[in-house]
């Protein structure tokens, strides 16, 4: 027998945790419902406390921190594409509405969203209406919808027109909160009119209205003061720099060509947003 730790939804929609033992995860899974819990979290215990227990992974040294999330964000929407898509399939194939929740609950990725369907299968049981048991959760106008679909007997068709418009919408893209980018972008005239590093450092610290980038380039400035260069002030920050950033910048100031690798390092941090389809050319 194993050990699994789990996350799960009560009866009452109230968020528990907890160990059980079990022959593996599927097993686990059937025991927390035999108990009454929906489980939204279910993963073995090991040696390692931070692979066992449940939440939110650490970040990932190397990669670009805004960019991340940005692309997280995508990745949750069309996870809520799937979710209204999977649900609307299933009841219009008959399957009775807290089967298809707990089904859906299952097939999402995003632990936000099994926690949003299994609260809405505890609304549902209790009486609540599909629509009412999600408020707290969607954007009004999917709410509306679903609510009016609902009256009319039309709600699995709605939920699958649901979902082909969930896709649609821009995610929201704000590129001065890259701080790589913005770094970059604030560096290069400075270096190109052959400002000292630290000088160019201090007054764009000085001179940011946003009190955290400020903070950071202060930082960066300060490892420079102290003998860092430049590539090895900005790694010790890995969840703002990433090593692809670092190492051309590193290449720079070998070269003699910073002003140059920051021009380059823009260029290819755009293309990124670019690829993602994120920002137009």
């Amino acid at each position: 027998m194993k050990q699994f730790a789990y996350e799960a939804i009560d009866r009452s929609g109230k968020e528990v945790s907890g160990e059980i033992e079990a022959t593996d995860s599927v097993a686990a899974t059937a025991s927390l419902r035999e108990k009454g819990l929906y489980p939204t979290h279910v993963v073995e215990k090991t040696d390692d406390a931070s692979k066992s227990r449940p939440g939110k992974p650490k970040h990932k040294k190397g990669t670009n921190f805004y960019l991340r999330k940005i692309l997280k964000r995508q990745r949750r929407e069309t996870d809520r594409k799937n979710i209204w898509h999977l649900l609307g399939v299933l009841m219009l194939n008959g399957v009775p509405i807290l089967q298809s929740l707990v089904i859906a609950m299952q097939a999402s990725d995003f632990k936000k969203h099994k926690k949003m369907l299994g609260k809405a299968l505890v609304a549902v049981r209790e009486g609540e209406a599909f629509a009412t048991s999600f408020e707290e959760n969607i954007p009004a106008d999917e709410l509306e919808i679903i609510s009016v679909a609902e009256e009319t007997g039309q709600l699995a068709e709605t939920l699958i027109q649901i979902s082909e418009t969930v896709n649609r919408r821009p995610v929201s893209v704000d590129l001065s909160k890259d701080w790589q980018l913005l770094l970059a972008e604030r560096l290069i005239p400075f270096i190109n009119s052959e400002v000292p590093l630290k000088v160019a450092l201090e007054t764009i610290s000085r001179s940011s209205t946003n009190t955290k980038f400020s903070r950071l380039v202060s930082d960066i400035a300060e490892s420079v003061t102290q003998g860092s260069t430049f590539s090895e002030a900005l790694n010790q920050h890995p969840d703002i720099f990433d090593q692809a950033f670092i190492a051309l910048i590193k290449s720079g100031e070998l070269g003699g060509v910073l002003g140059l690798t920051l021009s380059r390092s823009r260029e290819q941090i755009l293309s990124e947003y670019k690829r993602y389809g994120l920002i137009q050319n």
